[in-house]
């Protein structure tokens, strides 16, 4: 691919979605090059070099926030969550704003039986047992200490 003043040489990879009906389609997460996110934006699945992977601010609603671009060396400052400042490729693939999580917002504790469906039983402790049944068991009104050693 030939590269002059009007052409890059990763043009290709930035998608300009303008019609709100298909923004839609478009929603997160959408990874831009570095290159083409404005100064003082929100940013995250970061990657420090381009095909690197994504290594900085993976978590749920967290972000980094770009610095200053430094075009001369082709590199970006951008504060991560941590308040560490890293310098990364501009070539390299972001996406804008903090991480969404859906399905981590959908999650409501509401019924008692709710870790059941993910298989995890309850645990009953063993002071609050039967001698026969726990060696800490037993014991009511007195103090409890461990008699395992």
């Amino acid at each position: 691919m030939q590269v002059n003043d009007n052409v890059k040489i990763f043009d290709m990879l930035y998608f300009p979605v303008t019609n709100p009906r298909v923004k839609r389609f478009f929603r997160k997460p959408s990874f831009f090059l570095l290159q083409y996110i404005t100064k003082l934006m929100k940013v995250s699945l970061l990657e420090l070099y381009p095909g690197g992977g994504i290594q900085y601010a993976r978590s749920a609603g967290v972000a980094g926030k770009i610095i200053r671009f430094d075009y001369s060396a082709h590199t970006a400052l951008i504060k991560l969550p941590s308040g560490v400042r890293k310098f990364f490729s501009l070539y390299s693939l972001v996406t804008p704003d903090p991480v969404a999580l859906k399905v981590k917002r959908n999650w409501k504790n509401t019924k008692s039986g709710y870790w059941r469906s993910f298989g995890v039983k309850p645990k009953v402790r063993g002071v609050a047992q039967n001698p026969v049944d726990h060696p800490h068991g037993g014991r009511t009104k007195s103090i409890k200490y461990p008699r395992t050693p």
